[in-house]
């Protein structure tokens, strides 16, 4: 059955979210959706607290832009043009 389930792409900004990046990525995490099909990618802004390693910790893949260039919708674009599911 999951052969046919479209992949999934969760594309979100991020800079220096550790708090309320854990509870978001959990939630993604914890969807009846096998997860092999959920792929999460971060257009992170130069993070200085451990956005990194609540990322790792759900398998989130991170674009890292630099800091001239943070802006929220900016880095949202960057993640989506990162991603590779059928539907994002």
């Amino acid at each position: 059955m999951s052969k046919s389930l479209p992949t999934i792409s969760v594309v979100t900004p991020s800079f220096n979210s550790a708090k309320l990046l854990d509870k978001c990525l959990r939630l993604v995490r914890h969807q009846n959706y096998p997860q092999e099909k959920i792929e999460i990618v971060l257009g992170d802004g130069g993070s200085t607290d451990n956005t990194f390693e609540v990322a790792k910790k759900y398998g989130a893949r991170v674009i890292s832009i630099p800091g001239e260039k943070q802006h929220a919708e900016y880095n949202r674009g960057v993640a989506y043009n990162n991603a590779v599911g059928e539907f994002v």
